[in-house]
Order: structure tokens, then C-alpha cells, then sequence
């Protein structure tokens, strides 16, 4: 389930900006997870009810314990967060995903209204 939000987030982020340029853009997200376990180098992280075993190689001398928000990107642990930053992009992430359900036109100009199918009229 977390996968799919990802690439949601990540599908809706590329439609946004390539509706307002010519290019295709591709990127990338980090995603916000709290450690649950660490065995050396290796944690066991959780998100939005998923949890992944996240490399900490990156960041190690940073010091992380239990409880400890990482920005998780194909993963590896690349920056040490807090909670406060988690959940704003949480929140964020959350909103994008919900976005996903409008028209894209609609969500970049909220005076066109979405096209309804005759068939569906």
C-alpha cells in the first residue's frame, strides 16, 4: 500500500509540473518513516501502517534510537527528521493523493469545470 501512495504521489507531482512546461519530468520522493527497530546498520521502519527494513549506512553519525524519524528514499535512511517535519509531509503527501481524484485541468484551473461524458449524463 505504501508502494502505491508513493507512486501516486510521484505520478501526480510529473502530471502537475509537465502540464506547465514541454518536457517530461521525472522524480523521485523520500518518505518519512519512524524507526521501530535498529540492528547495527539496518532498521526496521514504519509508515502509514507499512513497515520496510531501511539501510542507515548514510547516516552514520547521526545518532538514531527508537522512536527516531529517517526520510527514507529506495531505501535508505538520507536524513534524520522530526516528527513535526514527518507528519507536514505526510500531510502534504496525503493532499496530492487526494488531488489524484480531481482532473488534472480542474486541480490547475478551478474555473474549468470537469467534462462529463454524454454517456455518463
Amino acid at each position: 500500500m505504501l508502494d502505491f501512495a508513493v507512486h501516486r504521489v510521484a505520478l501526480y507531482l510529473q502530471r502537475a509540473v509537465s502540464a506547465q512546461t514541454s518536457e517530461e519530468i521525472l522524480m523521485c520522493l523520500g518518505i518519512p518513516m519512524q524507526i521501530r527497530e535498529i540492528d547495527r546498520f539496518v532498521a526496521r521502519c514504519e509508515a502509514k501502517g507499512v513497515s520496510r527494513d531501511v539501510n542507515l549506512f548514510l547516516l552514520q553519525g547521526e545518532p538514531l534510537g527508537l522512536g527516531d524519524f529517517v526520510l527514507v528514499h529506495v531505501g535508505y535512511a538520507i536524513q534524520k527528521m522530526t516528527e513535526q517535519e514527518a507528519r507536514s509531509a505526510w500531510e502534504l503527501y496525503d493532499e496530492m493523493l487526494a488531488q489524484l481524484d480531481t482532473p488534472l485541468d480542474t486541480q490547475l484551473n478551478p474555473r474549468v469545470s470537469p467534462q462529463v461524458d454524454s454517456a455518463d449524463a
